[in-house]
């Protein structure tokens, strides 16, 4: 306690800096002051001195020292580098996210599509009414979805309806109804499109180790075997068409590879849990939609 008194009384006393003249000490300036003031005044000044130091500092030694133009332009490519891959980085795991979801999707996980059905141009009047009694179904039909399933279908969706290559016009569209793909191979439906039983393709017998072929040119998009499905390879289309093609018994094409309409992709088979025979289980999506493949490719 007598520590605390003897210290404030020092910290308070009052004094006073006086200036006076060299010849005849006459008083110039009288300053007064408390050591109190001093420590504050000495305080903020070394904080000033050292953020200053500091900013200094960090000009002079975080700008690069180079001898010749050459080290310089070095430089300024490696930056470029590491921005390229840090972008690049974000887009492979944006593309692992996307291929994760769509091979649950190709294997089975999935029960159905909620919402809509694929919309429709009004120039093909004479299929309005079928169209109404499918979107009534699909909406009818089970509710539950996945939440791998929703992701996936709104990565498929918000791009035009079918764009020029399908049209046949530089800024033409056209119906669904009006598109037709090339065979994967020629065959019997033996199972038919169910959208209300989950069934989001046609069963397609076929010869034994027929070849199972593209029907339109695109990029394959997965090609792998699941439990389910066996061997499964998709391609993905112009205007967000994806084509599937399941229980193959062999595939030809690896993921990224492009092809054509009609090259040979794989061959017909029995594999997979869901299958009672070789035969070929093929999809058309549209914008994360299941299209009844019937409608656009004659078997």
């Amino acid at each position: 306690m007598k520590f605390q008194k003897t210290l404030y009384n020092w910290l308070t006393t009052r004094y006073q800096l006086i200036i006076r003249s060299e010849e005849n000490f006459e008083e110039k300036h009288t300053i007064p002051y408390t050591p109190s003031k001093v420590l504050v005044i000495a305080f903020g000044a070394s904080m000033v001195v050292f953020w200053l130091g500091f900013y200094i500092a960090s000009l002079l030694f975080n700008r690069p020292v180079f001898s010749n133009a050459h080290e310089a332009e070095m430089y300024n490519t490696i930056v470029r580098l590491n921005l390229l891959v840090d972008s690049l980085s974000e887009k492979v795991q944006s593309g692992e996210k996307y291929m994760s979801d769509f091979k649950k999707m190709v294997g089975g996980d999935i029960q159905h599509l909620k919402g809509e059905a694929p919309k429709l141009s009004s120039n093909d009047s004479a299929n309005i009414k079928d169209k109404k009694k499918n979107i009534q179904n699909s909406r009818s039909a089970l509710e539950a979805l996945d939440p791998t399933d929703l992701q996936l279908r709104r990565e498929f969706e918000g791009s035009s309806a079918v764009n020029s290559d399908y049209a046949g016009g530089e800024n033409q569209n056209t119906s669904l109804n009006q598109l037709y793909f090339n065979s994967p191979l020629k065959g019997i439906v033996s199972q038919k499109f169910d959208q209300r039983t989950s069934h989001f393709g046609v069963d397609v017998v076929a010869q034994k180790d027929a070849p199972i072929q593209s029907i339109a040119d695109g990029t394959v998009l997965l090609a792998n075997w699941t439990d389910e499905t066996g061997y499964t390879i998709a391609v993905q289309h112009k205007a967000d068409f994806v084509s599937v093609y399941k229980h193959c018994s062999t595939l030809t094409k690896r993921i990224g590879e492009n092809i054509e309409a009609g090259e040979v992709i794989a061959i017909i088979g029995n594999t997979g849990e869901k299958t009672n025979g070789p035969h070929l289980h093929f999809e058309i999506w549209y914008k994360g939609n299941p299209l009844n493949p019937e409608k656009f490719v004659v078997f």
